[in-house]
């Protein structure tokens, strides 16, 4: 028997239409498909027909359909709502929350917890429990009553096989796919208020400035940490170049701890879903302007996610040689995405390293790899695990509050129009930049970016001496390392900092996360 546990209805609630259970929005062409409307969508329709649809229906979703011989589940490219399913005795159970009453049924998979010890989030479909697993983005579950899954991928991030090289012709068709995703942003807001989070980057600062060229009014944005940061200075500057209300909260070790120990483990539960580390950074400054009724459940947060697709991970290697050898490209990987792994878990991590080179995509690979091809694995990489586990999964801090979530960069047309893109002009984001510089206009184009030439200054190279006095300062003045750090109490932190070597706050919440954890399980 399959038993459907759909029960996570903060923000986003689930509509179950004559058993078509899905939760989320999407476009049908430029019209807002969500609820009831969105579940007919799939009506009448056989398995082949809902992943063919799926594939192509642009928008955030997860759909659970009940069969007279089994059930499907799925989730869409970004795994937005993110659906689970494992055995309790001869039943398959397809739920959408690891709950505090699941966990104690569960035990801990001591490998997946040295892989997010040292990670943001678990790979693959596997989760913190043994025998717990997760749809993966992009994918289907097929469920039936003798207890068996089968399951696999109806999406993928594909480069095009003739891809745009010419900046003009890129920069005419990327105007056009930018301002129609925040054309279709606007109908679903529908007057609604857009709560835009504004730091001093590129991505966030684009969403404000759109809804605003576009006419939109109901806009707050809010920055938070400390405000000697030059994101807060910057963000401030940018809210009002555009002429948007702005909220700053200041991250102090007295507000912040009193709210931590009262709301975080709900909030981490809730988040984490034994899969991703919680979001640390944004949850208190959502907290605030929650409690103190700035917004409510009629707001829709519009973060700036997906701004890496414009190249952010596209590596010189990419675009400098025809080849790139298979051990290089592996090396990538290791930079990129497992070097916390080495020095966290160093003992796991030659393990994991052997597995991944098992997986069949690196496998099939041929000792030297077509730049194009090498690319495109790491890119499908990036999204099947770091974006939707790692940024994509943050929007569960704004459902967690009730309020809905929108991400216009993650659009398929957005993926679609950058993998038509040669890698020349996504190398440092060429394209991008040239687009931005055409398209902002006014005030805000004297307002400079986080990282940019006004803002950094040369690193000096320390001595041992300078080394030490440093580590020194760090460890008595947490707060100079990272504006979260006021969440760590003082001693942890200097623990961490000598003897772990790490001064993240982000270490100290992933094993907050893990002895929550270790607690509640079997």
């Amino acid at each position: 028997m399959v038993k459907i546990e759909l029960e996570n209805n903060k923000g986003y609630p689930w509509i179950n239409y004559n058993g078509i259970h899905c939760k989320g929005y999407a476009f049908d062409e430029d019209t807002v498909i969500e609820n009831i409307e969105l579940a007919k969508k799939f009506e009448g329709m056989d398995k082949i027909q809902v992943l063919e649809f799926a594939e192509k229906l642009n928008g955030f979703f997860a759909v659970v359909i009940e069969y007279s011989d089994e059930v499907m589940a799925l989730v869409d490219h970004m795994r937005s709502f993110p659906l689970f399913y494992y055995k309790d005795g001869g039943n398959v159970v397809i739920c959408d929350q690891i709950t505090k009453e699941r966990m104690r049924t569960f035990s801990i998979d001591k490998n997946a917890e040295k892989q997010i010890n040292s990670s943001l989030y678990i790979l693959g479909k596997k989760t913190l429990f043994k025998d717990v697993f997760g749809v993966e983005a992009g994918t289907y579950l097929l469920a039936n009553n003798n207890g068996t899954c089968y399951g696999d991928a109806y999406y993928t991030f594909k480069y095009c096989d003739e891809q745009i090289k010419d900046i003009n012709t890129a920069l005419e068709k990327m105007s056009t796919v930018y301002e129609n995703s925040f054309k279709r942003l606007i109908k679903y807001l529908n007057g609604r208020t857009a709560v835009v989070p504004l730091s001093g980057g590129h991505d966030s600062r684009l969403v404000a400035f759109y809804l605003k060229k576009l006419g939109y009014k109901n806009i707050i944005a809010f920055s938070y940490g400390d405000p000697s940061m030059s994101d807060s200075v910057i963000s401030k500057q940018a809210a009002k170049a555009l002429d948007i209300k702005y909220y700053y909260i200041p991250y102090t070790r007295l507000n912040i701890r009193k709210a931590y120990k009262k709301y975080y483990e709900d909030y981490m539960v809730y988040s984490a879903n034994g899969v991703s580390v919680p979001r640390l950074q944004t949850w208190y400054a959502v907290h605030w302007l929650f409690e103190n009724k700035v917004i409510d459940e009629k707001c829709v947060f519009c973060p700036g996610y997906g701004g890496v697709l414009p190249g952010h991970y596209i590596n010189s290697a990419f675009v400098d040689n025809e080849y790139i050898k298979k051990d290089d490209l592996i090396k990538l990987f290791e930079k990129e995405f497992f070097a916390s792994m080495y020095r966290l878990a160093p003992d796991y991590y030659e393990k994991y390293m052997a597995e991944f080179k098992e997986y069949p995509d690196i496998k099939a690979l041929p000792e030297n790899v077509p730049t194009k091809r090498a690319a495109e694995i790491f890119e499908q990489w990036v999204y099947k695990e770091d974006q939707t586990k790692g940024i994509q999964n943050a929007a569960r801090l704004y459902e967690f509050y009730g309020i809905k979530w929108a991400t216009p960069f993650f659009e398929k047309p957005q993926f679609d129009f950058w993998a038509a893109i040669d890698n020349s002009l996504r190398y440092k984001n060429k394209a991008f930049k040239e687009m931005e510089k055409k398209l902002l206009e006014g005030p805000i184009t004297d307002v400079p970016f986080t990282g940019s030439k006004e803002q950094i200054l040369k690193k000096k190279k320390l001595s041992f001496v300078e080394k030490c006095f440093h580590m020194a300062d760090i460890c008595l003045h947490p707060r100079k390392n990272h504006y979260m750090n006021v969440i760590v109490p003082i001693h942890t932190h200097i623990y961490n900092t000598v003897v772990k070597r790490t001064s993240s706050p982000f270490y100290f919440v992933k094993c907050e996360y893990i002895k929550f954890i270790s607690k509640n399980t079997k």
